[in-house]
């Protein structure tokens, strides 16, 4: 593939491993063509040392500093933009890329042109980089079902149940991640992504190779604490009415950006509806939830909720 290839890379008090991860973005097999650095507003010497590294790399390359801090969703947005590729990979400032990285999803994307993003899972590892063991998707409950799902066709309903997609594991056509701009809050970057991309119908592949070494530590802003699967039952059993109302204007904010997909429109106002239905039936008797429960499980909602335990949870919790 001929394609321009750009880095949007965030970074915010990453002094401690910004270095390992550029030198791990430089040193690919098949070489970038771009990389922008966004810096979120940092008081330590990640600039600094990013500035160093880029300008003796040779490679085309650009370093913003925001005067404030916007968060890490929309940094990424604003790097995003700022990139004049045709295809764009996603990096976090912790972590490491293996050597073959681009190589490797250049040849999906080549072997796929109907493709518009891919991602790969992720190596966890320690602060210093040591393999735990694990892989992301393990933690975040993208196994060997939700992957035949995802593949088959059923990425929104897959995504619309729980987070899968790691942003540092995302390479994206540039046009095509033009229709999630802007990001919207509450969610994370990686997860709007994910959602209007399948709310829109435009294919991905989820490729099983762990091309990210990807660091796990106490200072991440978003990270596997908030990702792992045992960590989004827990917030689905604690959520009350009030959450799934929240949780339905979050949804809400998917519509605009799902125009001309009825199929997308369909499912999104479908988890709306399900959501308020349990809100609503937190605030009855017990005795009354067993029907509403009994109609939301007959019509097949339920598999938009994280936990196949929901059913339960709603009858015994308020």
């Amino acid at each position: 593939m001929d394609e321009k290839v750009s880095v949007a890379i965030c970074t915010w008090n990453g002094e401690r491993w910004i270095a390992e991860q550029l030198r791990s973005i430089i040193s690919q097999t098949r070489k970038v063509d771009e990389i922008v650095l966004f810096d979120d507003g940092s008081t330590d010497k990640t600039v600094q040392i990013a500035s160093q590294i880029l300008s003796d790399s040779g490679l085309e390359h650009r370093i913003n500093r925001n005067q404030s801090n916007v968060g890490s969703s929309k940094n990424f947005q604003l790097a995003a933009q700022a990139c004049t590729g045709d295809l764009l990979f996603l990096a976090d400032q912790d972590d490491y890329w293996m050597p073959t990285k681009v190589e490797r999803i250049l040849s999906v994307f080549s072997d796929n042109p109907d493709t518009g993003w891919v991602f790969s899972d992720l190596e966890l590892c320690d602060d210093s980089l040591n393999a735990t063991g694990k892989t992301m998707w393990e933690r975040v409950g993208f196994g060997s079902q939700r992957r035949a799902q995802f593949c088959r066709g059923l990425q929104l309903e897959v995504v619309l149940k729980r987070p899968i997609l790691t942003g540092a594991a995302l390479a994206v056509r540039r046009e095509i991640l033009d229709v999630c701009i802007p990001f919207q809050s509450p969610w994370i970057h990686d997860h709007w992504i994910s959602l209007v991309l399948s709310g829109k119908g435009i294919k991905g592949l989820a490729i099983e190779d762990c091309l990210v070494k990807y660091r796990l530590h106490q200072s991440q802003q978003v990270g596997d604490r908030q990702a792992a699967l045992g960590a989004q039952v827990s917030r689905s059993v604690q959520t009350g009415s009030n959450g799934y109302l929240e949780e339905c204007d979050s949804l809400r904010r998917l519509h605009p950006y799902l125009r001309g997909s009825e199929m997308g429109w369909s499912l999104v106002s479908k988890k709306i509806e399900h959501f308020q239905a349990r809100a609503e039936l937190r605030r009855r008797p017990r005795i009354q939830r067993v029907a509403m429960i009994a109609r939301e499980l007959s019509k097949g909602n339920y598999r938009f909720s994280w936990s196949w335990l929901a059913p339960l949870n709603d009858l015994i919790r308020g």
